[in-house]
């Protein structure tokens, strides 16, 4: 289901006539926008005493504790006593001295290689088992399909070897899921969870071979088994609930289970053609395999406030306006100027100046919104938009009332008043009434040629059904480099995106009507 916020039809009155509460735009709030808060902002945040803000690190620690000090500052109030959503961050690694994996079949045993052979997945557990294995096909289960690999089988206590991807993944036209397109079934730590959900103890996954000619144990990127000793940890958010030992296999194994890939080649073909499983034991097979992972813990937060609506029911919905404050960290190769830290001023310390000022100009208005207004800053979106997408699995406002999402990433560059809007042909009501406010506020809006929709912090809003757009300067030949720097900021250019923010946010909020539920 995607929901989606008819706001053009809501507030299209409004964009020409004087008609509605929406227009009554505070001039007080406006004006706390001001280039000098947003500097002052940007240059705390971008220092280099704040070591590129990576997250979780302590650097970026300070930078959620800073921001949360100024939204209590300004008066907006803190969600259950606190200001900042744990997001829990794990540093894992392999023992690869206590990894190993065997299978008996007809009772001949033979011994397989770590890294050549099998390697564990991200999210495998951490344990030894032994069992029956089972072939599950894709390990999927899709009612809304009519797909279930396990469907007519008994996995509970065994061990499932499950391909990669969804059937028909070669199709360029949907004639089951979505064709080319990845849904979530194909997604690995789907497929563990369902395994779980089934009783299996163990996975065993195989590149699906139809349209693969590689097939081999790629796993996870452990360090132990793939970088340098010296190599930066790999954070990952800890997962939850019982996870059971998964590996990747190779074409060896595959070998000793079928007797060829050719083998398993062909019941994929044949899933493929008749959209139908064919999953089925295999008693004769029997493995034994351990994963031992070492985990360490290491917390970072999302930094959240927000002011309650003034209207009775109203007030019980809600719009997000958001930015994720990470960055990148320290540079491996220092510049000419032997300076090595990637202070992260546009990417994206400016969003971040710009999300606490509107924060302030809302808190100044002696005129509150009718609708509640959540002001989020996102720990690490660098590595994956992890911040953004853990809130939408643990929302702290339910997101069936969230009703808009307005993000803002990377403000600062590229000259005085072009501006990009990100996500348009996904959310036309709400880019509607952005486009009719940038007039406004002194920006020109350029056409982005690149889809970037995926690439920011409104994305998982998005795929949770709610209206999200975002709002950038663009690019620039310091993204990602030493030479993102506050002194390169124009701070005019964030102001305007600000207050374009702010009014936006504002006639959303007063608008009377309700939001529609609209299914597709």
């Amino acid at each position: 289901m995607n929901r989606f916020f008819p706001i053009f039809i809501l507030l299209l009155p409004c964009l020409f006539f004087n008609c509605s509460r929406s227009k009554e735009l505070p001039s007080k709030g406006l004006e706390q926008i001001s280039e000098p808060l947003i500097k002052e902002f940007i240059d705390f945040l971008a220092s280099d005493e704040m070591g590129g803000r990576p997250a979780p690190s302590e650097e970026a620690d300070r930078a959620a504790e800073y921001i949360a000090m100024k939204l209590e500052e300004f008066g907006i109030k803190s969600v259950d006593g606190s200001y900042l959503q744990t997001v829990p961050f794990c540093a894992a690694d392999l023992n690869i001295e206590n990894c190993q994996f065997s299978l008996t079949k007809s009772g001949i045993d033979k011994e397989f290689t770590l890294k050549e052979n099998f390697t564990p997945l991200l999210n495998t557990g951490s344990d030894r088992v032994k069992g029956e294995l089972v072939f599950a096909g894709y390990g999927i289960t899709a009612p809304e399909y009519n797909y279930d690999d396990y469907k007519n089988i008994n996995v509970k206590g065994k061990i499932v070897l499950v391909m990669k991807e969804e059937p028909r993944k070669n199709d360029t036209i949907a004639t089951v899921f979505e064709g080319n397109k990845d849904t979530g079934y194909s997604d690995i730590t789907y497929k563990i969870r369902n395994a779980v959900e089934h009783g299996a103890t163990g996975l065993l996954l195989v590149t699906a071979p139809l349209h693969n000619i590689a097939i081999t144990a790629q796993g996870h990127l452990w360090t132990s088994l793939y970088l340098k000793r010296n190599t930066k940890r790999l954070y990952n958010v800890c997962e939850g609930g019982t996870l059971i030992p998964a590996v990747q296999v190779n074409k060896d194994v595959i070998n000793e289970i079928f007797g060829s890939v050719d083998s398993l080649r062909t019941l994929q073909r044949n899933i493929d053609k008749n959209l139908h499983p064919i999953s089925f034991p295999l008693p004769e097979v029997l493995v034994d395999f351990t994963v031992s992972v070492d985990k360490n813990e290491f917390p970072s937060s999302n930094v959240i406030g927000w002011i309650e609506g003034s209207d009775p029911q109203l007030k019980n919905e809600f719009i997000v306006i958001g930015a994720h404050y990470d960055h990148i960290g320290i540079s491996p190769r220092p510049n000419h100027l032997n300076d090595s830290i990637m202070n992260g001023a546009d990417d994206n310390a400016s969003g971040t100046a710009a999300v606490m000022a509107v924060a302030k100009a809302f808190a100044t208005s002696r005129k509150k919104p009718a609708r509640s207004i959540l002001f989020m800053l996102f720990t690490a979106e660098e590595k994956g938009l992890i911040g953004s997408d853990y809130y939408t699995k643990n929302p702290l406002f339910p997101l069936e009332k969230t009703v808009a999402m307005i993000n803002m990433d990377m403000v600062g560059r590229n000259g005085n008043d072009t501006v990009y809007v990100i996500g348009q042909q996904y959310n036309p009501d709400l880019a509607v009434l952005v486009n009719a406010t940038i007039q406004d506020t002194g920006l020109k809006k350029e056409e982005m040629t690149m889809d970037l929709y995926q690439s920011s912090d409104y994305y998982p809003f998005y795929k949770k059904g709610i209206s999200a757009i975002g709002l950038t300067s663009g690019l620039h030949d310091d993204y990602h480099r030493v030479g993102d720097n506050p002194e390169k900021i124009n701070h005019q250019k964030v102001r305007k995106i600000a207050q374009l923010t702010y009014k936006v946010a504002w006639q959303i909020a007063n608008t009377n009507d309700y939001y529609n539920i609209i299914e597709k």
